[in-house]
């Protein structure tokens, strides 16, 4: 069991005036923010690997589209083992 020591003094413990304005540099807060929310504004083109990537994947897809197709072609031409038959 863990022991915990409670604050029964109820005075609030604020930082000192100098912390208080240490922290007070609102440019250098804005910046970091900035830093850290903005994404860079690198446009897809020039990233290579991400172009190559999403070229791959968009030719596999087409290859995909074009060989099923193709398939369909193939069911539609070739008669059904009943047509054989008769």
């Amino acid at each position: 069991m863990k022991f915990y020591k409670l604050n029964k003094d109820k005075k609030d413990k604020l930082p000192s005036d100098e912390v208080i304005l240490k922290y007070k540099n609102f440019n250098q807060l804005r910046t970091t923010y900035e830093d850290i929310t903005k994404r860079p504004a690198q446009p897809l083109y020039k990233n290579r690997k991400l172009f190559m990537l999403l070229l791959l994947i968009g030719l596999t897809i087409w290859m995909m589209y074009e060989y099923n197709e193709e398939q369909k072609k193939e069911e539609q031409d070739s008669p059904t083992p009943s047509e054989e038959t008769k």
